[in-house]
Order: structure tokens, then C-alpha cells, then sequence
């Protein structure tokens, strides 16, 4: 039987931070040029350079599995802090990566920040999207005059165009 101490990698699964199915925007934003600065041959990191170390972080099978749903980010400008965006059942929200991940003896076993930061933006985007979602909420009742309180609001030109054609669209038509 293997215990932990002989085999302290258990558990422990390659995960790619820009994910390896979106190779066509990895090419067509060329972030091997802009981001990865990993020199090793491409037989070794793939001629698009998707495959360097310096996409790559070691996770927990379930940690993982979250990253890539972009419900776990790392924050490369907060100290490489994680950031977690539904249900921390790990407690790892607030920690920071090990250092062996943020500085390595060599740099090109380095994480790349810039990657980091593209999946922070994406987990944002993925978990931040209802917010953006700007909905105008209009009263019922306005008041005596309904026409002075609508154009007092910024969508006046809209919140008018909907009054006229729901209190005049069937005559017009």
C-alpha cells in the first residue's frame, strides 16, 4: 500500500488556466508571444505554447474541477490570493498559492500572472453577469403629473415611447 509520504502527489491533477479547448482564441490573441515566456522546445509545450508549465497549476481533483467552472480564481495583483465565487467547502478563499508556484527556481516553471488574471476576468464575467444586466424599474403609480415625472428620469425618451404605444397602439395600428 502507497501512503501519502511516498506518493505526496495523490490526489493532485494538471490544470491549464487558459483552458486547452479555446486554443483558437490562444492563437488568434497570440498570448505565447505576449504571456508565455517559457523557451522550452515545442515538442515539449506545443508549438502554440498552450502546454507550457507556465499555463498549468497543480489542484485538488474538486478544486479543479471549480477552476475550470470559473468558480475559483487567483488574483496574481493580491499576493496570489484565491478567490473563491460559490460555496467555499475547502476554506481556501483568502489563501494565497505556494511560492514554489509563484517564484519556482526556474522561470519557466513559473505560473504565468498574466494567465491568472485572464481567468480572474472570465470567473467575474461567469459569476458577475446578472449584475450587469441593467433592468429600469418603473413605479406604478407617478403620481399627478405623470408626464412631468417621466421626463425627469434618464430614460424618458424610452419610458415615453412604451407610455404612448400602450396607451395609443391599438388606435394607431
Amino acid at each position: 500500500m502507497i501512503t501519502d509520504a511516498e506518493d505526496p502527489f495523490s490526489g493532485i491533477e494538471g490544470c491549464h488556466i487558459f483552458p486547452t479547448s479555446m486554443i483558437e482564441d490562444w492563437n488568434r490573441n497570440n498570448h505565447k508571444r505576449n504571456w508565455i515566456t517559457d523557451d522550452s522546445p515545442a515538442n515539449e509545450i506545443g508549438e502554440s505554447g498552450i502546454y507550457s508549465q507556465q499555463n498549468g497549476l497543480l489542484l485538488n481533483k474538486l478544486v479543479h474541477h471549480h477552476f475550470d467552472d470559473f468558480k475559483i480564481g487567483i488574483d496574481p495583483d493580491a499576493g496570489f490570493k484565491i478567490i473563491i465565487f460559490r460555496g467555499d467547502n475547502n476554506k481556501l478563499g483568502g489563501k494565497c498559492l505556494k511560492d514554489s508556484a509563484r517564484y519556482g527556481t526556474n522561470p519557466r516553471n513559473r505560473v504565468c500572472a498574466h494567465l491568472l488574471r485572464w481567468h480572474l476576468r472570465m470567473c467575474v464575467y461567469r459569476n458577475m453577469k446578472a449584475n450587469a444586466d441593467f433592468r429600469t424599474v418603473w413605479e406604478d403609480d407617478l403620481g399627478s403629473d405623470d408626464i412631468g415625472q417621466i421626463l425627469e428620469q434618464p430614460d424618458a425618451g424610452h419610458r415615453m415611447e412604451v407610455e404612448l404605444f400602450t396607451r395609443l397602439g391599438e388606435r394607431v395600428a
